[in-house]
C-alpha cells in the first residue's frame, strides 16, 4: 500500500448513542435506560481506522450546530 498520500474524509461524522437497560422490552412495550454513553461514530470510525494505518488523515466535512456538536 501506497502511504504517501493522504485521506480526506467528506462524509459525516455522526454520534452514537449507547443505552443501557436492565431487560429488552415486550414487543411494543417500552423500558428506561440507566445509562447512556455517547461516542463519536459514522466516518469518525474511518478516520480513526486509517489513523491507525499511519496514514495522514484529514475531516473536511462539516460539524453542525445541533445538540451534539460540542461532543464531535
Amino acid at each position: 500500500m501506497n502511504k504517501n498520500g493522504r485521506f480526506v474524509l467528506i462524509g459525516s461524522i455522526i454520534m452514537d448513542i449507547q443505552l443501557f437497560v436492565i431487560h429488552i422490552p415486550p414487543s411494543g412495550g417500552d423500558v428506561m435506560a440507566s445509562t447512556a454513553m455517547y461516542y463519536p461514530g459514522g466516518g469518525f470510525n474511518v478516520l480513526s481506522a486509517v489513523s491507525r494505518q499511519g496514514i495522514p488523515a484529514l475531516y473536511a466535512g462539516h460539524i453542525g450546530q445541533g445538540p451534539m456538536d460540542k461532543r464531535i
